[in-house]
């Protein structure tokens, strides 16, 4: 269970800091681009609700946390991936 700690909080320490340059030029893009951010805020959000769970749950159901925490990182990754195309 460590193992999947260890790479839950290595996914929200990248995406956190991918917020937090995004964050910097966010104030010279576009509206939508802004927009999309803030989607993304609430996404990372509910992400590291996720990670919370899998942490306190250790039966068979936190696998399928897991991978739906995943998929909500690979989705933050994209998004954060279209909001940078707008600079």
């Amino acid at each position: 269970m460590s193992t999947q700690k260890e790479k839950m909080d290595e996914a929200i320490e990248f995406l956190n800091q991918q917020r937090d340059e995004l964050k910097l030029k966010i104030h010279l893009a576009k509206q939508d681009a802004k927009d999309e951010l803030e989607k993304l805020e609430v996404k990372l959000s509910s992400l590291k609700s996720k990670a919370k769970q899998i942490e306190a749950d250790a039966s068979e159901a936190s696998e399928d946390i897991q991978e739906a925490a995943m998929a909500l990182v690979n989705e933050i990754k994209d998004g954060f991936e279209k909001v940078k195309s707008h600079f």
